[in-house]
């Protein structure tokens, strides 16, 4: 979950690195929260979202490990009011972190208005939650994607291709996008409906290569083959 401060009892409520079970989790990283959140003064809710697992689950190829969820935290002394996971694939494998901006509007859904919240996610999908609950009203993709077929809107999970079980038995694959989008944020027209965005729709080569974590290094990147 994402850090939401007592004021009052000068202490985090909640923390975001992804075991909290282990007292030392925080060593390893991972769960950072390092783009906007957004408030909505009506619901009383915090929306912010944290970004890849962690050098030890990121690299992992079984390790069962899944932070890139929007987390959606009440403000104030609360309580997590509701979360989610957008890209559950073994660990991250495809660096589609959860952390781009939130963006909360008002919108006609089927003739009835809607409180929602509009993300564009490096996984390539322009998701559309309905913000008091984070159950999904819509997620198209808006650039290539070849990693999934598309986003089962009853439980928002990506109904993924071959693509992973490739890479994983050594396979060179190119995944669709890169990254949709990363760091810049979005726009929404509330006269006509629009959302405006910057896009990146180019693959990543993506290999798997042997990794042995060590604590505080940096690992090398590697290099094609």
């Amino acid at each position: 979950m994402a850090p939401i401060h007592d004021s009052r009892a000068r202490r985090a409520r909640f923390r975001d690195w992804p075991n909290q079970a282990k007292p030392d989790a925080w060593k390893y990283g991972g769960g950072a929260t390092w783009q906007y959140a957004s408030y909505d003064p009506q619901l009383d809710l915090v929306y912010i979202a944290p970004g890849m697992p962690s050098l030890t689950t990121r690299h992992s190829a079984t390790a069962p490990i899944a932070c890139t969820r929007p987390a959606r935290s009440r403000s104030g002394p609360r309580r997590v009011k509701w979360s989610g996971i957008t890209s559950p694939c073994r660990n991250d494998s495809f660096d589609f972190d959860a952390t781009a901006e939130s963006l909360l509007a008002d919108i006609r859904v089927d003739g009835q208005v809607r409180k929602v919240l509009i993300n564009a996610h490096k996984n390539g999908f322009l998701y559309v939650l309905d913000r008091t609950n984070g159950r999904p009203i819509a997620a198209n993709p808006y650039v290539k994607v070849n990693w999934a077929t598309h986003i089962d809107l009853k439980t928002g999970r990506p109904v993924l291709t071959d693509l992973l079980e490739r890479a994983m038995k050594g396979e060179t694959v190119n995944v669709f996008p890169s990254r949709g989008t990363n760091a810049t944020l979005i726009a929404f027209n509330p006269k006509t409906g629009l959302v405006y965005l910057n896009s990146w729709n180019f693959p990543r080569l993506m290999r798997y290569v042997d990794f042995k974590f060590v604590l505080a290094r940096v690992p090398p990147e590697s290099s094609p083959p």
